[in-house]
């Protein structure tokens, strides 16, 4: 598949996130990517397959400075990362959408 991601704008202002998002059931899965991966490795589309199967609400993205998403990975620390994730959670897992029950699937900085 060659979908193209949507965009989120990032709570700071300095950049865009890129993410890709399947509308599903509750427990939704957000997978946060570890350092210099991307969404579209093969953890995170392997999840991705496993959800759509199943019929869960999953959300894969690129952190700033990562793969499709805005600017470059020099400009970025752990602490704008965070931020992402922050944000990525309250965009497409609100608490009143999604019951206040949520996965969370990190890989090595991801983690």
């Amino acid at each position: 598949r060659n979908e193209k991601p949507s965009w989120l704008p990032s709570s700071d202002g300095s950049g865009q996130i890129a993410y890709r998002y399947l509308e599903g059931s509750s427990p939704g899965v957000l997978v946060c990517n570890g350092f210099q991966s991307t969404m579209s490795g093969t953890k995170a589309l392997a999840l991705e397959q496993h959800c759509r199967e199943r019929g869960v609400s999953f959300c894969r993205f690129d952190y700033r400075g990562h793969g499709s998403s805005t600017g470059e990975v020099v400009q970025y620390t752990v602490s704008d990362w965070f931020r992402d994730a922050s944000d990525m959670l309250e965009h497409v897992f609100p608490p009143e959408k999604n019951n206040d029950r949520l996965i969370l699937v990190g890989s090595s900085m991801g983690a």
